[in-house]
């Protein structure tokens, strides 16, 4: 009994009792079929979805909406998943998202396909999954079209999104998911690539933003190249249909390790001042504004962490919120200084929430033993 009580306070409340607050959720990509279910089951039980700006003026207002059925639904990065995927289910279901995205990343070329032309016949979901791979973000005709839409609310997510690995334990090797989109969409930046890169087959080690770290290890570029042609001279994508794939590429580590010294290659990072910080935060903010004609006022933390020069910093570059992540499946408000500090939670927990036809317990424990992601690829 015991287990039972501290499994259940491991949980969000509303998985198990009446629902209290406002709680936010938080994802990158989605895949089609699992969203759906979700835009239904939201819409099925009449849950009114919020952009930035309306959960700003309620948690200003001390709204405590215990039996309103009010969320949040949030995006990060500016995938172009969100353009081809997203945004035409909440169309359809007549729901909002709040979009954080980052104007370097965002490209000016013209709209791409989504689910609207494969709806109307002209194309098969096979050309979406392709121009997911080929132009993984989104570019400014579509941010600005979405942003017009009245169901998307487009806010920042800073300037950079910098990587940098943190240690020279192997964790996992780049691959792709269902989609075939990488699974470490961001990779790229921490081996310091200029533009995004799937990088199949890369080494990964443990990551943090580069502005939150003070040290950094320097990845063996050469290990690097051997890797990634070993899966380019063996198929490319196809070859992790292989079972054995991640095996084959331990294999090619460790027989490189064999034979080349691996020193403790590490640096200390130059983190920016809280000058260069505002700065940055400030840039994102006035590029977004000029590209949608409309006021920032909400950022949300690459990989959301931050410290007291970040908060103090976004403050200074004219946002009123900033929204965090806090790993997992608590949610909370902190006041600090005019500031908001917002936590969020997975995506995956929002099928959870109070109504009919809502992902159980013991259903989401069954889905997890076997393997399956309900709702979004994190």
């Amino acid at each position: 009994m015991i287990s039972y009580i501290r499994a259940l306070k491991a949980l969000p409340k509303f998985t198990y009792s009446a629902l209290k607050g406002i709680p936010v959720f938080y994802g990158h990509e989605v895949g089609l079929e699992a969203f759906e279910s979700l835009c239904r089951f939201l819409a099925g039980n009449s849950y009114q979805t919020l952009s930035a700006d309306e959960y700003y003026q309620a948690i200003k207002s001390g709204e405590a909406p215990s039996s309103s059925k009010k969320i949040v639904l949030t995006f990060d990065d500016g995938r172009r998943n969100n353009w081809a995927v997203v945004y035409p289910l909440l169309k359809k279901y007549n729901l909002k998202a709040i979009f954080f995205i980052i104007p370097p990343w965002i490209k000016e070329a013209p709209a791409g396909i989504n689910l609207n032309d494969y709806w109307q016949g002209r194309i098969g979901l096979g050309q979406i999954y392709q121009n997911l791979r080929d132009e993984p973000y989104l570019t400014w005709p579509e941010v600005q079209e979405m942003s017009q839409s009245g169901v998307v609310d487009i806010q920042s997510h800073g300037l950079y999104h910098q990587l940098c690995f943190t240690d020279k334990v192997l964790i996992d090797f780049q691959y792709p998911k269902s989609w075939g989109t990488p699974a470490y969409g961001d990779i790229w930046t921490a081996y310091d690539k200029k533009e995004p890169e799937a990088l199949w087959g890369a080494p990964v080690y443990p990551t943090a933003w580069s502005e939150t770290v003070e040290r950094k290890y320097l990845p063996d570029l050469n290990l690097l190249k051997l890797s990634c042609n070993y899966v380019s001279e063996n198929g490319g994508i196809e070859f992790y249909r292989l079972s054995d794939w991640k095996t084959k590429l331990h294999r090619i580590v460790n027989d490189y390790r064999k034979t080349h010294q691996m020193d403790d290659n590490f640096a200390i990072n130059q983190t920016s001042s809280q000058t260069d910080m505002r700065n940055d935060l400030e840039t994102a903010r006035l590029a977004i504004e000029n590209k949608c004609h409309k006021k920032i006022n909400h950022l949300a933390l690459p990989y959301h962490r931050g410290n007291q020069l970040i908060y103090q910093a976004a403050k200074e570059a004219g946002y009123k919120t900033i929204f965090n992540g806090l790993a997992g499946i608590k949610f909370r408000l902190i006041t600090n200084e005019e500031i908001y500090h917002i936590g969020r939670i997975q995506m995956r927990w929002a099928m959870m929430l109070p109504g009919k036809g809502r992902l159980t317990l013991p259903q989401k424990m069954v889905n997890k033993v076997l393997g399956r992601h309900h709702i979004i690829e994190e």
